[in-house]
């Protein structure tokens, strides 16, 4: 044990380990509370530094201790909440995550989950896991190659060394995923061990939203039908950047007919019934051009894709059904709970954002002024566009 230093001795010591810190957080909390979580436990360390002993472990080792015992203490402080994360991939787009890896990884026992965030998530190797979680190195093998057996088991593997390389894989990219490591507080590490960090009031809303764009982070209420908030019905629709300049690419696809809509208190209601559609379509054209024109849809609160809905061209006698190319929408989401588990992703309508999808149509035979109308397919009322095309001879 030495003599507590200077704040700024505290940055130099602490901040090697910054990342470590903010990776450990980020599996064992929301997305949303990883960083509170890492600037308190720097608080509780700097207060505590005068009592490290190097003789007894690693600093890494003893400020993941005070990591996990952060974490414990958020859970019971905190009511159980749900999150929906938005993740913005139109600027460079990811590799794709293993979500049936991950499910599995959520499925493991405590142990066995502990171990494997720790060696594959958040980059220890196997010695450190064992005095982050006072193993023997012998146990914390066995206890990874335990895990892999029961990952094979929910995944339908048969071999060791694939399941080994997945996990590496899938580990590597959640870490590539990670937003930077908050910076030490230092004006904050003299403050009282029981002070909370303060919390954002619209974390704090039983359901929230994080968006995460290229470069900025906005936090908003989740929205209900009609735009408001759940509850409150003179709640402001949050004011989301528009996106513009980015397509969803047209893909001729086979319609899916999906089944939409569920009984709600004698009314039917499906996910689409507070979507607009816009777009704008014109031009003079032959027969046998292709028409291209895009089709802006928004709502007002997320919207998932899955299953995706199919969308009607109907040019003069003409229609034509087709599927929507929901696979290259550049938004995702996720269920993320309290204790940070990912229950799945799937592409979405992110609130009150513009996603345009290009559509392209065979120009029939019929000479003349046509109407061209778009409609998507499954809302209880008309949602769509039309315009005039005037279609001329060769």
């Amino acid at each position: 044990m030495a003599e507590r230093g200077t704040p700024a001795d505290f940055e130099r010591w602490v901040e090697p380990h910054l990342t470590t810190l903010a990776r450990y957080a980020g599996r064992l909390v929301a997305p949303a509370d990883r960083d509170e979580i890492v600037q308190q436990t720097l608080i509780r360390a700097y207060q505590r530094w005068s009592t490290y002993d190097a003789s007894r472990g690693t600093p890494v080792v003893w400020l993941l201790g005070i990591v996990h015992n952060e974490s414990s203490r958020h859970h019971i402080r905190q009511p159980a909440r749900e999150i929906v994360e938005l993740v913005d991939t139109t600027a460079a787009p990811p590799p794709t995550r293993d979500v049936d890896l991950e499910r599995a990884v959520d499925g493991l026992g405590h142990r066995q989950r502990l171990a494997v965030d720790l060696h594959y998530f958040v980059g220890l190797d196997v010695v450190t896991v064992a005095e982050v979680m006072r193993w023997g190195p012998g146990t914390v093998e066995a206890t990874l190659h335990q895990a892999r057996a029961r990952l094979r088991d929910l995944l339908g593997e048969d071999e060791d060394d694939l399941m080994e390389e997945r996990l590496s894989v899938a580990g590597g990219r959640w870490r590539d995923e990670q937003p930077l490591a908050p910076g030490v507080p230092l004006r904050r590490l003299e403050a009282p061990l029981g002070r909370h960090l303060p919390r954002r009031a619209a974390v704090a809303a039983a359901v929230a939203l994080v968006l995460v764009g290229v470069g900025t982070v906005a936090v908003v209420r989740a929205l209900g039908r009609n735009g408001t908030a759940p509850g409150d019905a003179t709640s402001p629709t949050p004011a989301v950047e528009r996106a513009a300049g980015r397509v969803v690419p047209w893909r001729d696809l086979e319609p899916g007919h999906p089944a939409f809509g569920k009984d709600v208190n004698g009314v039917l209601v499906t996910p689409y019934d507070d979507v607009s559609a816009t777009g704008s379509i014109s031009g003079t054209v032959h027969p046998g051009d292709t028409l291209v024109f895009d089709a802006a849809l928004t709502a007002p609160g997320p919207v998932s894709l899955r299953p995706c809905p199919d969308y009607t061209i109907a040019w003069g006698t003409q229609t034509t059904t087709r599927g929507l190319n929901c696979a290259q929408v550049p938004y995702f989401a996720s269920l993320v709970r309290s204790n940070g588990k990912v229950t799945g992703f799937r592409p979405v309508l992110p609130p009150g954002t513009h996603v345009l999808f290009q559509m392209r149509v065979t120009v029939p035979d019929e000479p003349g002024p046509q109407q061209v109308t778009w409609t998507l397919d499954g809302p209880q009322e008309l949602v769509g566009f039309s315009g005039i095309v005037d279609v001329t001879p060769p």
